[in-house]
């Protein structure tokens, strides 16, 4: 059956990460490293204030590494090169009931120091940047532990290069920005308001000629010099994130210019989710392949396939659409209408797959709108689908490059 395109239903639709731990949420994924305390242990006594602060002076008076815990007790590490006397020392100062212990570590303290700065400088290896990254020191292992989403390809020329010292983890470390609160530079999913009309940002591009960067959106959602703002969740103008400056109404595509933009995509589920995945490549769409969409109105969602490969539509009342075969048509989940579905606002919203570590995205092209047709076979019912222009003929028309991570 034709597709029938409904206009108002197709019209709807790391900042770099902070190595700062303090300003940072840690999901671990996996740990590394396994539980070998004795479940038999007795919990951790919790010490007093005059006993916590008396243990840092001690930690202080003997130029201790610091005083750190360790299953069931704290511990007050000195330096490499302590010797036995001066450890011993360190031990007869301990104050009485805090059951401390007094260990020597394998590092002084400018080379933990050092190791530590060099763990998050994130210059290791070429793709080190692409990833968040925390570290501490854990005085059970005696050892930095490094925490990340990195996979060991990249993580692995680091623990050559320092052995026996780091220990890695999975773990996942983002800004609490969220896409209704974003600081520049500016994201794809990010919510867009001109004081009205709400849609989505895109990808971020640059000219292959002066490397000036932009931010796209949906060519139908606003018109060339508008002012557009951040939106907040209550439909708020939130902060400038530039204006439209050129847009494309073969492609749907149109592209915000003046502010900063970076390679990152806001890939939450939810309303204040901080998720977020860095722009990798572009990926070519074909038939059959599953796609997320991150949307400021439905979200991230994912697993959607693409039904059709080379569409093209015009807007019923407006003078945008997609030419050419150069958009694609993906399902609901592609069972029984199931799965979620972009709404009203999601226009422009980034189109991707992603890779095996769940950090990087590969970008197949930009959300448009919705279209349905009578599906007589299936449900006899309207079969609503979502619709997408591609990314490649975007960069090729207007002589831009994908920027990427």
């Amino acid at each position: 059956m034709k597709p029938v395109m409904n206009n108002r239903r197709l019209t709807g639709a790391v900042l770099a990460v902070s190595v700062a731990v303090a300003t940072l949420l840690a999901l671990p994924v996996a740990s590394a490293s396994a539980d070998t305390s004795d479940p038999s242990s007795p919990p951790a006594r919790e010490l007093t204030q005059e006993q916590s602060d008396q243990l840092n002076q001690v930690a202080t008076n003997h130029s201790a590494l610091g005083v750190f815990s360790d299953a069931s007790v704290p511990v007050v590490v000195l330096p490499a090169g302590t010797s036995a006397e001066q450890k011993a020392s360190t031990v007869a100062d301990l104050p009485a009931g805090t059951n401390a212990e007094v260990r020597i570590s394998q590092f002084t303290k400018d080379a933990l120091d050092a190791l530590q700065v060099t763990a998050t400088d994130r210059k290791w290896d070429a793709d080190a940047g692409k990833y968040g990254v925390g570290t501490f020191y854990d005085a059970g292992q005696d050892k930095v532990v490094v925490q990340t989403e990195a996979p060991a390809s990249v993580t692995d020329s680091l623990v050559t290069a320092h052995p026996g010292q780091i220990d890695v983890e999975q773990a996942r470390l983002e800004s609490q920005a969220t896409r209704y609160d974003a600081p520049s530079p500016f994201w794809g999913g990010a919510a867009l308001t001109n004081g009205g009309a709400k849609c989505t940002s895109g990808v971020t591009v640059e000219s292959v000629f002066t490397g000036d960067r932009s931010l796209t959106t949906a060519a139908h959602c606003y018109q060339l010099g508008e002012i557009i703002y951040n939106r907040h969740t209550d439909g708020g103008i939130g902060i400038w994130m530039g204006n439209i400056n050129a847009r494309d109404t073969n492609l749907d595509t149109e592209f915000i210019h003046g502010a900063q933009y970076d390679a990152f995509l806001h890939a939450g589920g939810w309303e204040r989710s901080t998720s977020s995945v860095f722009v990798h490549d572009a990926a070519a769409s074909r038939l059959n392949l599953k796609v997320c969409v991150s949307g400021s109105v439905s979200f991230a969602h994912c697993g959607h396939p693409i039904i059709h490969n080379s569409y093209s539509w015009r807007f019923t009342g407006g003078d945008s659409g997609v030419t050419g075969g150069n958009g694609f048509l993906y399902d609901r989940g592609g069972i029984n209408n199931g799965g979620p579905i972009t709404q009203g606002g999601d226009s422009g919203a980034p189109i991707y797959v992603m890779d095996n570590t769940g950090s990087a995205a590969f970008i197949v092209g930009l959300h448009s709108g919705i279209t349905y047709y009578w599906d007589g076979n299936i449900c006899h019912c309207k079969k609503w689908v979502m619709a997408g222009v591609k990314l490649g003929p975007v960069l090729q028309n207007h002589s831009l490059g994908l920027v990427k991570r």
